[in-house]
């Protein structure tokens, strides 16, 4: 039987100096490149907890894929005594359910936005996208049947209210 031996050392054939140079542009520029976006996003998310508009401004320029910064610049802006712009608002909301679809918290502040810019079929749509996610949270069912009330539509209020029983 034949045994290995690790007592020799291995040689790579790296003798010339292109070789070098090929094996670390192979190894090196896509850690450098993967160094790079971790510390883009990284960066994003920092500026991202920030409560300030220009901080999550480039933290949504540095990770434009990111719906969390997108839903808080969008409540910022819809919501806010310094930065209110409710139109601006509702397109960042509107941005983050479109790169996160899944989470019905960003379709029920969709709706919330929808609701202030007087859109009631916007409204009942993200409320019923945010329903159909999470349809066991009774929290949801009364924020969808209070713009009813509101609009004086109480039939559709009530059968909405009804469901959380």
């Amino acid at each position: 039987m034949r045994r290995l031996s690790f007592e020799r050392p291995v040689k790579l054939p790296l003798d010339s100096a292109r070789r070098v140079t090929l094996f670390l542009l192979a190894v090196g520029l896509p850690a450098a490149l993967i160094a790079g976006a971790v510390l883009r996003v990284a960066v994003a998310e920092t500026l991202g907890d920030s409560i300030s508009v220009a901080d999550i401004r480039r933290a949504v320029s540095l990770d434009p894929a990111n719906p969390r910064l997108y839903h808080r610049i969008g409540l910022i802006y819809s919501y806010s005594t310094e930065d209110l712009d409710p139109s601006t608002g509702l397109r960042y909301l509107a941005r983050a359910t479109e790169l996160n679809p899944s989470q019905a918290i960003y379709w029920t502040d969709l709706a919330s936005a929808c609701e202030w810019a007087r859109d009631p079929a916007c409204t009942d749509r993200a409320f019923t996208r945010a329903l159909n996610l999470s349809p066991m949270t009774p929290r949801l069912h009364w924020l969808a049947a209070n713009p009813y009330l509101r609009t004086r539509t109480p039939e559709e209020a009530l059968r909405r209210f009804r469901l959380l029983h």
